[in-house]
């Protein structure tokens, strides 16, 4: 595997959690040659980085995403890295170690705290609701969120770094295929600094393996 220097230089493991997620991907393209259809496995490497804002003496400064003009977005070169294809030779339902998968019940103070979380995330959905249909000019979503972390007097939540890997065009139910993303994950993260790899996926991806 080839080693992507340019897109894995802004990951580093001291700097917070490293993973890998994975989940299908769906694509129609209509073109002046007909319709084709793609079905892959695609994967993003994520971080947590830094805070949304920074602080030039008194003042806090909120960074915003630049805006690019039309130049700089034909000038702009995805980074791909090679994969080699793993094969897998064992049975495809193999037996969960004992100890692995373990039943717990939820503690009372962790089921009010979803609960009062569902509350206060369905009573602000709905006031956004209203000031769409009931005034003017209101903000979009984003833009209420916003409002809300000032006034409350909480800075932006850090921001997240994301690396978009190569498509991975196997048969997904094939066990193939999901050994190939979790090798190619571990040397990835690897590559970061990690000693374990953390690979996040769907339950229909992860009843391929398991």
């Amino acid at each position: 595997m080839a080693k992507d220097e340019q897109g894995l230089a802004q990951f580093n493991s001291k700097n917070g959690l490293v993973q890998v997620v994975a989940d299908n991907c769906d694509t129609q393209i209509s073109s002046q040659r007909g319709q084709k259809s793609t079905h892959s496995l695609a994967m993003i490497i994520t971080q947590a980085g830094q805070p949304q804002s920074k602080s030039v003496g008194n003042e806090i400064i909120s960074e915003r995403i630049k805006n690019l003009k039309w130049e700089e977005t034909k000038a702009s070169k995805l980074s791909v890295v090679d994969v080699n294809v793993q094969r897998f030779h064992d049975r495809k339902q193999s037996d969960m170690p004992e100890g692995t998968a373990k039943r717990i019940v939820p503690t009372i103070a962790f089921l009010a705290r979803i609960q009062l979380s569902n509350q206060r995330a369905a009573a602000e959905d709905f006031e956004f609701l209203k000031s769409v249909t009931g005034k003017d000019l209101c903000p979009e979503y984003d833009g209420i969120n916003m409002t809300q972390v000032r006034e409350r007097g909480k800075q932006p939540e850090k921001k997240t770094t994301v690396l978009y890997i190569q498509f991975l065009d196997m048969t997904l139910a094939e066990p193939d295929a999901m050994k190939t993303a979790m090798v190619h994950a571990q040397h990835i993260t690897t590559l970061t600094g990690r000693e374990w790899t953390v690979f996040t996926c769907d339950q229909q991806l992860y009843k391929v393996v398991a």
